[in-house]
């Protein structure tokens, strides 16, 4: 299994707001087929596309603009294949976000990115949220093997976070002081996580480990 993971083609869009080498290095733990996208191309011959993203909502769809790859994405994503989203990643998957009322996202969803409460349970929230945190996973049986042998610990950056209005779609939810929000996402073969696998360390790559293994499963 570990061999076919290997073979994987697996890219990784620089949306020019994202620690790129971080994920990068991740992937080539386990493929040696990781290329970065940086421009306008077809990605119809990948196994795997992972969109990151750290910082501003409305500097990341301005930056895949520019690099006129959005189509690209969307087309990807209207064939069913494998994609992670990460942090801003899974932000833009929905409508709009309160960071940048002038930006929209890529609409895959319906639902809005919000800012965290500056108070939760008559406590003032810290913001940004930074450091490790645990994530509760929902609907277990329906998720076949992202969840498998990894702990719930993981680890954030962010000031704000997404509110879907399809609630079937939320795949983990975490309580940061008391305010309870949506972590993950996850709907046919994209996964998309408000926290980074890749700086979460073995608890991080076992996760992406899962979901490429999963990949390959369903190919069968």
């Amino acid at each position: 299994m570990l061999d076919n993971i290997s073979e994987l083609k697996i890219g990784i869009v620089n949306t020019g707001a994202c620690n790129i080498k971080s994920i990068t290095y991740a992937m080539k733990h386990f493929s040696k087929n990781v290329q970065i996208i940086e421009k306008k191309q077809s990605l119809r011959n990948l196994d795997i596309l992972v969109v990151p993203g750290i910082g501003n909502f409305g500097q990341v769809m301005k930056n895949l603009n520019n690099i006129e790859i959005i189509d690209n994405i969307k087309e990807y994503l209207s064939l069913k294949k494998y994609t992670l989203f990460i942090c801003v990643g899974l932000q833009i998957l929905f409508e709009n976000s309160e960071e940048d009322l002038s930006s929209k996202g890529l609409s895959i969803f319906k639902g809005t990115v919000k800012k965290f409460p500056q108070f939760s349970n008559g406590s003032k929230l810290k913001i940004p949220a930074i450091g490790w945190n645990s994530v509760t996973f929902k609907n277990k049986v329906k998720l076949d093997s992202i969840e498998k042998k990894i702990d719930n610990n993981f680890y954030f950056t962010h000031s704000y976070y997404v509110e879907p209005e399809e609630k079937k779609i939320i795949h983990s939810e975490t309580n940061y002081f008391g305010f309870k929000y949506c972590s993950s996402i996850k709907f046919e073969n994209l996964l998309a996580t408000q926290f980074h696998p890749e700086k979460s360390g073995i608890t991080g790559l076992n996760l992406l480990k899962n979901f490429l293994i999963e990949s390959l499963n369903n190919e069968k």
